[in-house]
């Protein structure tokens, strides 16, 4: 199993908004992926904090450390595919 990937005992719900803070790229926040994943983009406007279920979430799934790692593996499948294209040529 990949570290990206759901966890065991990861609940369905926590999966889902890991990978709203998966998907957020390189840049991503917490505070910004529970906006995203509650629906409040004014959320992240307003506060400083970030709810605290997705704090536990984040913290006992490894959440920031799975990302990087997600990230890691698409900058190596961009780089295998131009690889690829630049020896096609």
């Amino acid at each position: 199993m990949r570290a990206f990937e759901q966890q065991p005992k990861e609940s369905d719900i926590a999966f889902a908004c890991y990978k709203v803070f998966r998907d957020l790229g390189p840049g991503r926040t917490l505070r910004e992926a529970a906006a995203l994943y509650y629906g409040r983009p004014a959320y992240r406007e307003h506060t400083r904090s970030v709810p605290s279920q997705v704090k536990k979430w984040s913290s006992k799934f490894e959440g920031p450390a799975r990302a990087r790692e997600h990230d890691q593996r698409d900058e190596e499948i961009r780089r295998e595919e131009q690889q690829h294209e630049n020896e096609q040529r």
